[in-house]
């Protein structure tokens, strides 16, 4: 059995001084306006780092400038100021070399002097890390510097939870077009797109929930996340990869692989140390008494060589009696495959399904095409435009009648309403059929219908 070490919690003491007088980049510098437009918003500094001593194993018992990490911060105020770790370009055991930047502004936005100046003060200061997107302000030394008191680390707390660092995700996607309240998914390349639902081949993972763009940068995003991002070790699968209990392990492995159309994430990876995790996917063990299947039409159903009674069956073309290309609901009852559903007549509500009849239309509009197992309840027709001449008339019905649904006596071309009819009708015949509307013009030269027809 291995031993995995935790690293203890990192807190370094420091002294910050500026490393050029020139800062690196400005907020704005194109042409959007905003209320901090050509204030500086990073520099290059220079960070003086003592050493910070442990009992663990790991790192030989010691903290020191060669554990600084891009995304760090630096505090040397109170006020909740601080400033994050963009790059660092040299570091040492007591000495980094970086560019830091005044995250979302805020220390800027907080300057009570009004000048908009985000930097913070060139002296004594610490660095420190964040853990599953909160900050980690301890073990605090004894003696704390001059313009520090003990509550500063709760202020450096209540300024990441009111920019939602601890429950939203935040990053930058160069000219990324995304808009706020819309889903979007993480692709393999890392970078984020809007869901299209109508798209077959795209990426339908929801990843989360656009809160806010363009803040305090163009290129900035944060997004309301379908579950916590947490710190997790996924050295396996892309960026955008979702991540599954695996059925097949005895010892409760994951797997990028889809196990059933029921099987729900327990991560999406955002990159090998970060991921959204969401617990709804822990359900799944309890689905194991009953299988979920999705087949190609009803040759490859039949051919699934084991099933329980409750398995359940998508068929995406149920052929014959349903329809060509229409799919098909199935439940397995222990001897046989029970369909309870299909495409023409799923769900409890009454569907509707309507056409606009005009003049100059062909002789026969089709409404619908309708399953065997579907009951026509009732049909309308509501005169849009007037029919002028004379002997206009609709009719609707089928193949076989058409008059089935609705005569010519139940409606009236040449006055405005909307007519009705009730045949409740239930088709029973083999094959799928066309509920039809039939026309004939007379002598108009104008005028238009709508015909709907209802059904379960």
């Amino acid at each position: 059995m291995s031993i995995h070490n935790v690293p203890p919690p990192k807190l370094l003491s420091c002294n910050m001084t500026v490393n050029a007088t020139t800062p690196v980049a400005s907020y704005w510098t194109g042409t959007v306006t905003t209320d901090l437009k050509g204030k500086a918003r990073s520099w290059n500094v220079i960070v003086s780092v003592n050493t910070q001593s442990h009992s663990s194993v790991e790192n030989s018992g010691v903290y020191d400038g060669t554990d600084v990490n891009v995304g760090d911060y630096i505090t040397t105020e109170g006020g909740a100021k601080f400033l994050r770790i963009l790059a660092i370009s040299s570091q040492n055991l007591g000495q980094v070399i970086c560019e830091v930047e005044d995250e979302d502004k805020l220390n800027a936005l907080t300057d009570e002097t009004q000048a908009g100046d985000g930097f913070t003060e060139t002296t004594d200061g610490f660095i420190f890390e964040v853990k599953n997107n909160m900050p980690v302000l301890f073990p605090l030394p004894a003696v704390l510097p001059a313009q520090f008191t003990r509550g500063f680390a709760g202020e450096i707390i209540s300024r990441f939870m009111q920019r939602g660092k601890h429950d939203t995700f935040h990053t930058m996607q160069a000219g990324h077009n995304l808009s706020e309240s819309r889903a979007v998914c993480l692709k393999t390349n890392g970078e984020f797109e809007m869901i299209d639902y109508t798209s077959i081949s795209s990426n339908k993972q929801v990843f989360g929930i656009v809160e806010e763009i363009h803040y305090p940068e163009p290129d900035n995003v944060r997004i309301r996340t379908v579950g916590p991002v947490i710190d997790v070790n996924l050295t396996t699968g892309t960026a955008g990869s979702v991540f599954y209990l695996d059925r097949a392990s005895s010892t409760g492995q994951l797997t990028t692989t889809q196990p059933s159309m029921q099987a729900l994430p327990i991560y999406i990876k955002i990159d090998n140390t970060r991921a959204v995790f969401m617990a709804s996917g822990l359900d799944e063990a309890i689905n194991n008494v009953t299988g979920s299947y999705t087949v190609a039409d009803m040759t490859a159903l039949l051919s699934i060589a084991s099933m329980d009674a409750g398995d359940t069956a998508f068929v995406l073309d149920t052929g014959s009696p349903e329809g060509a290309g229409e799919w098909g609901y199935f439940v397995y009852d222990g001897t046989n495959w029970k369909m309870i559903s299909a495409e023409d007549g799923a769900g409890v509500d009454a569907k509707s399904h309507k056409q606009l009849v005009s003049w100059n239309s062909a002789s026969q509009t089709v409404i619908h095409k309708v399953s065997h197992n579907v009951r026509v309840l009732n049909v309308s027709v509501e005169v849009m435009t007037l029919f002028n001449g004379l002997g206009a008339t609709i009719t609707v019905g089928d193949g076989a009648n058409n008059i089935r649904f609705m005569e010519i006596t139940e409606n009236d071309l040449y006055s405005d309403g909307k007519y009705y009819s009730f045949p409740n009708h239930l088709y029973n015949e083999a094959t799928e059929q066309d509920v039809i509307a039939f026309l004939d013009p007379g002598t108009a030269s104008q005028g238009s219908a709508e015909v709907l027809i209802t059904y379960v």
